[in-house]
């Protein structure tokens, strides 16, 4: 019991476990946790909302990120886990740059790209003359460059030749 400021008794309600006072103790709010941190409830775990937060409380009473989601150096959220090429992927933006998460939930390097041998990152294809291309730095010979505004294949810089694959003067 807390006595007011006329010395009048007033009852003070509790919170359930899981809850906590507000600022001005006029109800009880759900007492947030980050990832890592202990709980009672699911609801507590990151930012208090009934919302999909990618995030639970376990059985061992601690806050943790769903599989498949991974929580940043904040521990304030979970974001789904980054994933390499040829992997299972739930949406493109586990994937590395220049990759997508393909129809079948697959990371797949975008056309002009391909993986490198870790199969970490997509590297533009390296294109021979008269290649089909889309940027000069998929032309992979030296003095080539993509010709996009008229044959969009890879060809010889003007004032260059073409002798046996090679452009020369």
């Amino acid at each position: 019991m807390i006595v007011d400021s006329v010395g009048v008794p007033k009852p003070i309600c509790e919170c359930w476990p899981g809850y906590k006072r507000n600022e001005d103790s006029t109800a009880c709010v759900v007492d947030t946790k980050k990832i890592g941190d202990t709980c009672i409830k699911s609801l507590q775990c990151i930012d208090g909302q009934a919302t999909q937060n990618f995030s639970s409380c376990s059985a061992a009473g601690l806050c943790v990120c769903w599989p498949g989601y991974m929580a940043p150096s904040t521990m304030m959220s979970c974001d789904l886990q980054p994933r390499n090429i040829g992997e299972q992927c739930d949406a493109t933006v586990q994937c590395p740059e220049h990759a997508s998460c393909d129809a079948s939930g697959i990371c797949l390097c975008n056309t002009y790209y391909k993986s490198n041998t870790a199969m970490s990152a997509c590297e533009p294809q390296r294109l021979f003359l008269h290649f089909a291309c889309d940027n000069s730095i998929q032309c992979a010979v030296k003095g080539s460059f993509c010709d996009s505004a008229c044959t969009k294949q890879c060809e010889c810089h003007p004032g260059l030749v073409e002798i046996d694959g090679s452009c020369s003067e």
